[in-house]
């Protein structure tokens, strides 16, 4: 007997399975909270990670599409990576420099701001210079 369909079927069947676990983790009695996992530092969604999550749904399932048909090439396998690698890459320089126009105050907090290079930061990070 032969299906045409088995390989999309099987992938849809376990994308379910995989989904009804994490609904019962989530609901369930176990301490388990998926939106963690979509949280940035400041405890609200980041709009960032809910985007890296859709794309990684998205390139995974359409990457297991092409290994099931046999339509894998290296070029398709080095473009996923390198859009992977190259998030957190982008990620980790962006995040670099925004620590460079990060400036103390005096209570210990940070605030963030951008001063143009021909300009100097006040002490007390608050009075402006004329």
């Amino acid at each position: 007997m032969n299906l045409p369909y088995l390989a999309e079927i099987s992938l849809v069947l376990l994308t379910i399975l995989i989904a009804t676990l994490l609904y019962k983790w989530q609901t369930g009695t176990v301490h388990f909270d998926l939106t963690e996992v979509l949280k940035g530092p400041d405890g609200k969604v980041s709009l960032f990670k809910m985007g890296q999550a859709a794309a990684l749904v998205t390139s995974t399932w359409a990457f297991v599409v092409l290994v099931q048909r046999n339509q894998l090439t290296e070029y398709y396998f080095y473009g996923y990576m390198a859009v992977w690698s190259g998030v957190n890459l982008a990620k980790n320089i962006f995040a670099q420099k925004s620590q460079n126009n990060v400036a103390p105050v005096n209570d210990d907090t940070q605030v963030q701001y951008k001063v143009p290079k021909n300009k100097r930061i006040p002490a007390d990070g608050l009075s402006s210079e004329t």
